[in-house]
Parts: structure tokens; C-alpha cells; sequence
């Protein structure tokens, strides 16, 4: 909606680690010095994405926003706190639970259908809009 086309080149795998955070977020940034924003698939990848960003000498989120997912406990606890997504992990059990027992309930009928529970943003100090244009 904000008529940004993705750009493949600025998507990089990360296995989940601090360290390929790290990594990855250094080879982005030789890539793209300009960029302001990235977006990491679990909170510890943004860790290790953070601490490159700081090593580059920009600031969070003066230069580049950054969000995780997951809102791993430490995430309100960095300097900035990390922006996340949150999952509603108490309902991902229930959702479990329920359909384990309608499944016992009902063995031979039909397959349960699939369950989307909702994931909200927890906002922090690790955006912002940037200071200047890209």
C-alpha cells in the first residue's frame, strides 16, 4: 500500500541465530548503505542484526528501524528496547489442545479445519521514521 516494490536482492536468510543476524545484516548494509529499515525473522536474528547496524556507526532508529518476531523475553530489554511481533502463545496451545481432543472425541470424522490466530505488534523503541529520504 505504500507503493514500495519488494527487491529480492535485500532479502537474506538468516538461520535463526545472533550470529547469522550478525552476518547477514553486514552484508546488507555493503549492499544497501542507504537502507533504513529491516525486518528479522525471530528476535535473535535481530539481535545479531542490531549489533551490526551499531557497529556500522548508524543508530536505532535514528538511521535504521528494526523489528523482530517472536518478542523474546529480551527484547524489552535492549538499548533500544526491540519493536516485535507477538504471538499469542497461550492460544496456540489451546487451539492444540482443542483440536487433540476433538480429534479423540471424533476419530472418523472430518479433519479439523486449520486455526489463524491473530499476531499483534509490540511497539518499542527500535523504529522511527527516518531522518532522511533513502
Amino acid at each position: 500500500s505504500a507503493g514500495i516494490e519488494p527487491e529480492p536482492t535485500l532479502v537474506r536468510h538468516a538461520d535463526f541465530s545472533e550470529q547469522s543476524g550478525y552476518t547477514q545484516m553486514r552484508e546488507l548494509l555493503r549492499l544497501a548503505p542507504d537502507l533504513t529499515a529491516v525486518f528479522a525473522g525471530n528476535d535473535v536474528v535481530a539481535y545479531g542484526a542490531m549489533q551490526a547496524i551499531l557497529q556500522s556507526g548508524r543508530r536505532i532508529p535514528e538511521d535504521m528501524s528494526i523489528v523482530g518476531f517472536d518478542d523474546d523475553y529480551m527484547s524489552r530489554f535492549l538499548n533500544p528496547p526491540l519493536t516485535t511481533m507477538v504471538l499469542p502463545a497461550a492460544g496456540h496451545g489451546a487451539a492444540a489442545i482443542e483440536t487433540v481432543m476433538e480429534r479423540m472425541q471424533h476419530p472418523e470424522g472430518p479433519r479439523p479445519v486449520k486455526r489463524l490466530l491473530r499476531a499483534h505488534i509490540a511497539i518499542r523503541e527500535s523504529c522511527a521514521p527516518p531522518l532522511h529520504e533513502a
